[in-house]
């Protein structure tokens, strides 16, 4: 038996080395709480760039999106964290990492290319995590996992081990575990690379993924594209440790699904995220309402983290239905601000798009 592992990316786990344990909560990818942290590290930064300062190496800006900020964040606010860094003990991982070391009973401590590419610590070229970025941000006291390409055998799934170190095991857990118990992992990669992959993109092909956000990859082959439009440069995929790495340009927007979801459980203007398309069809057009969706800031391509989310144009003669089609269209424009920002960067050369999701 062999297991794959597609993740959400970003989400950022720390841990005790010593116990195994978490030292806080995950952080997921769409938590704003360090904004102030970011803008603290660009203004720190300024003469490097700003929240541009690391991105000729990263790929990345300085955005709460990313998992060095999140890290950052636990070490000033969660003094357990703190202690474990100070003591060397402190281990990092995204969702993928977090994973295999659990599976592997803790034997294994690595994270998959495309996943290291979004924490805004490795570099794009030499695929190693960037030492000069990890000092500069002064997180040389965080213990990194080792780096492996998106296709090849981690670890062994040892449920007994598993099952032995974790003491809050339920029998149910142990009895799914045991299923798995001697699969061999052989993949990991981070969701909307996996989509790309399972896409069978070639370079100058696109994506896009509707789910809680929007994301838009394009495959540009060997070569990483840096985005004068706000786009970020990222890791496509990597199938094998011996073979070259793929890179991607990407779209990341905050707000897709989830803004459907605002409407059906905030406002109550829909009872089901399906409502919504036959609310919306009873409108002719959204009769002059712009729905800005940056609940959490906006992401690309205008990383303005301290927007806020608004809706304009209102009239007396303004119904649900204009609302509701309103945000759908907004959902459409972010994506056509993306997709305009990848041609800019390709001198227009898009092949082909393809869109997938669900929510």
């Amino acid at each position: 038996m062999v297991l794959g592992i597609a993740n959400q990316r970003e989400t950022t786990v720390l841990w005790d080395r010593e116990t195994g344990k978490p030292l806080y909560r995950a952080i997921v990818w769409n938590d704003d709480r360090t904004a102030g942290l970011c803008a603290r590290l660009a203004d720190q930064f300024r003469s490097r760039g700003g929240v541009d300062a690391f991105r000729r190496t990263t790929g990345l800006p300085i955005s709460t999106y990313f998992s060095a900020y999140k890290i950052l964040w636990m070490i000033e606010n969660v003094p357990e964290v703190a202690e474990a860094v100070s003591a060397g003990r402190c281990m990092f991982g995204t969702v993928d990492c977090w994973l295999v070391y659990r599976l592997t009973g803790r034997a294994r401590h690595c994270v998959d290319v495309t996943n290291a590419s979004r924490t805004g610590l490795m570099d794009l070229r030499t695929l190693a995590w960037s030492e000069e970025v990890v000092r500069a941000l002064g997180l040389e006291g965080v213990i990194l996992p080792e780096i492996v390409s998106s296709a090849q055998e981690v670890g062994e799934v040892r449920a007994q081990e598993l099952t032995e170190n974790d003491s809050d095991s339920s029998s149910s857990s142990s009895s799914y575990f045991s299923y798995l118990n001697g699969a061999t992992i052989t993949g990991c990669v981070g969701d909307q690379q996996a989509s790309m992959l399972g896409h069978q993109l070639q370079p100058q092909h696109v994506k896009s993924t509707y789910g809680t956000g929007c994301f838009v990859l394009m495959n540009t082959g060997r070569t990483v594209v840096e985005s004068n439009h706000g786009l970020l440069s990222t890791v496509a995929f990597k199938l094998g440790r011996d073979t070259p790495a793929m890179y991607a340009l990407e779209g990341a927007i905050g707000t897709a699904g989830q803004g459907i979801s605002w409407l059906r459980d905030a406002l109550e203007m829909i009872d089901s995220s399906e409502e919504s398309e036959r609310v919306a069809t009873e409108a002719e057009d959204c009769q002059g309402v712009l729905f800005v969706p940056a609940f959490s800031g906006l992401l690309a391509p205008f990383w303005c983290p301290d927007a806020r989310a608004a809706i304009l144009g209102m009239t007396y003669a303004t119904e649900r239905k204009h609302i509701v089609r309103a945000m759908l269209a907004a959902i459409c424009f972010q994506n056509k601000a993306v997709l305009n920002a990848m041609a800019a960067d390709c001198d227009g050369d898009i092949d082909r798009i393809v869109v997938d999701g669900g929510y």
